[in-house]
């Protein structure tokens, strides 16, 4: 009667069959059967694990955590073979990859840092580039070259009312009533005109959007209107916020404007300095070139006027 072979699952290193010196019984023969038998069911059960319903692979290599990642040695690993860390990602084997470890890109423990294989999430190519991923520093916040500024504070001042109307240039002009304008300067040198607005908790970095509106009027003279940003001891006078005007048009300046006129002037500051006082404010000059030595010109700031500053922090 025929035997019936039980199987077990495993998978010996070799089979042995008989040779032409071996007694010709089925004890000969049924030792290679049954190590062929073993085999079949252990392959079996690995097919049974990975596709049980055999419609494809439904389960990957999977490891317990990026350390057992790291030591998974050379004889195991292949070509773009797949292994999934639970909670991390899945990695696949890229035998030139370089670069530095991150949680995307796992150097394996038998090779130098210089050296190339990594296992690498499929993603890691793009981290903090175009098209790309955000990534995550060891405090687990957004790296700032990857985030966009956030708004501070928006920071004004401010006086409503229109009175381009109302003070009209005039031979001889006559002067603005007091009440009327919002600032005033008849000195020779540069002098503070208006403390503008203070910025609240500086931080080196900040993006200062520096807006500037109003109406200048020149009574008398030449006078020219700049504005100075304090950082502590530190002033900052750019010549992008710097106006210059005559109430005639024969003096000699690098541009002109009649002695009424409407001004708006933009700048974007970046603060150098960090928990210092910090603000932006309004000097002026103005003097009388055509009048007796001593001659005092007469420049005033005039409403609607707006000193808007937007800090935005990257």
């Amino acid at each position: 009667m025929p035997k019936i072979l039980s199987e077990t699952p495993s998978f010996e290193p070799a089979v042995s069959v008989p040779i032409d010196a071996d007694p010709g019984n089925a004890l000969s023969v049924e030792v290679p059967f049954q190590q062929l038998a073993n085999h079949s069911r252990y392959l079996r059960n690995e097919l049974d694990y990975v596709a049980p319903a055999h419609q494809g692979v439904r389960q990957l290599r999977t490891l317990r955590s990026l350390k057992e990642l790291h030591a998974v040695p050379a004889s195991h690993r292949t070509d773009n073979q797949v292994v999934l860390v639970p909670g991390y990602g899945l990695f696949t084997w890229q035998p030139a990859a370089i670069g530095d470890d991150t949680p995307w890109s796992i150097r394996p423990a038998d090779i130098p840092a210089s050296g190339p294989g990594r296992w690498q999430v499929d993603f890691s190519a793009r981290p903090a580039a175009a098209d790309g991923l955000a990534t995550l520093d060891a405090g687990g916040r957004l790296h700032p070259s990857q985030r966009p500024t956030w708004l501070v504070g928006i920071h004004q001042r401010e006086a409503r009312g229109n009175n381009a109307n109302a003070y009209p240039e005039q031979p001889g002009g006559v002067p603005p009533q007091e009440g009327t304008y919002v600032a005033f300067i008849d000195a020779e040198n540069w002098s503070p005109l208006l403390s503008g607005v203070s910025i609240p908790e500086p931080k080196q970095g900040d993006l200062l959007t520096i807006e500037l509106g109003f109406n200048l009027y020149l009574h008398r003279g030449v006078g020219a209107v700049r504005v100075a940003i304090h950082e502590g001891n530190a002033v900052d006078r750019p010549d992008e916020l710097h106006a210059a005007g005559s109430a005639s048009t024969t003096a000699s300046l690098d541009f002109l404007f009649l002695s009424w006129q409407r001004l708006f002037m933009s700048y974007r500051y970046v603060l150098r300095s960090s928990n210092v006082p910090c603000s932006v404010d309004l000097e002026a000059e103005c003097r009388d070139p055509s009048g007796p030595a001593g001659s005092k010109g007469a420049l005033y700031v005039m409403r609607p006027f707006i000193l808007r500053v937007r800090q935005e922090r990257p």
